[in-house]
């Protein structure tokens, strides 16, 4: 059965990765901003189903991501405080993780759940935008992390995985499996930074790269974590049935939907400070 599941993972990937790959490198930003809207979409359909949203909550979601993502994008100064905000709620939702089951129970209210999906699935979405716009090869760089974290973090965990991360959240992640993924990401960051010498002088030296790495990879495990904890809320073991050996969108984004926030501020940080040079 696991080999099975791997073999449908490594499909899937197999399929998805070049879509992802060619309208990250081929597309305008604008463009770009519409394709991962259709993965936001997907992602709003599953977040209101395992929330259970009927009727005019489920229209009312719907409509506040529409709202908020033309917001957004129409009026750019808006963008910064945003990704602020959301940084704040990944800081209470690590919270939420560590002390889960108290203080959960506010998360099961539809109203919340509306502000917290509008807030987690817009933010993560003009982040990606903005870094587009900025260097769209540093989407790549993002995604590489996330990436190389949840294969380092698979295939270590399942060889090694022995004392638990998250019992109560999700009782398959190890610490083992977060070393190997953290191990895996600083590799592939450390590889990349030897091929692109510019990038290091932009982030003041080698090991602020690693640095920025192992941010967005600690920061990515949160994402991770917050969709087990939404589906143990839920009771479902997916969050969907898209992606066969993946489950759904949510399962396959949630690490990004944490991640994107976070680097697109290191990367406004960088410019600012650059900006008083």
């Amino acid at each position: 059965m696991a080999s099975r599941e791997l073999l449908q993972r490594i499909a899937t990937a197999l399929v998805l990765a070049p879509l992802v790959l060619a309208a990250l490198l081929a597309l305008p930003t604008h463009w770009f901003a519409l394709f991962l809207l259709l993965f936001i979409a997907l992602a709003a359909w599953e977040w209101a189903s395992m929330n259970r949203f009927t009727g005019w909550v489920r229209i009312a979601f719907f409509a506040a991501i529409a709202g908020a993502s033309a917001v957004l994008w129409w009026l750019e100064f808006t963008r910064l405080p945003m990704l602020v905000v959301v940084a704040l709620w990944w800081l209470v939702v690590f919270v939420l993780i560590v002390t889960y089951p108290r203080g959960s129970g506010p998360l099961r209210q539809p109203a919340l759940s509306v502000v917290v999906g509008v807030i987690t699935l817009t933010g993560a979405w003009i982040a990606l935008v903005d870094i587009h716009d900025a260097r769209r090869i540093l989407v790549l760089w993002l995604l590489l992390q996330v990436w190389a974290s949840d294969i380092g973090a698979y295939f270590a965990g399942r060889a090694f995985g022995r004392r638990k991360l998250a019992p109560k959240v999700s009782p398959g992640k190890t610490w083992e499996g977060l070393f190997g993924g953290v191990t895996l990401a600083l590799v592939v960051a450390a590889g990349w930074a030897l091929l692109d010498p510019a990038l290091v002088v932009r982030w003041h030296g080698f090991m602020m790269v690693l640095a920025i790495s192992l941010l967005i990879v600690s920061v990515s495990v949160v994402g991770d974590l917050a969709e087990s904890l939404q589906k143990r809320m839920a009771e479902v073991k997916d969050s969907g049935q898209l992606f066969p050996g993946h489950g759904g969108v949510l399962d396959r984004v949630d690490s990004i939907l944490a991640a994107a926030p976070a680097f697109a501020l290191v990367l406004w940080s960088f410019d600012a400070l650059s900006s008083l040079d």
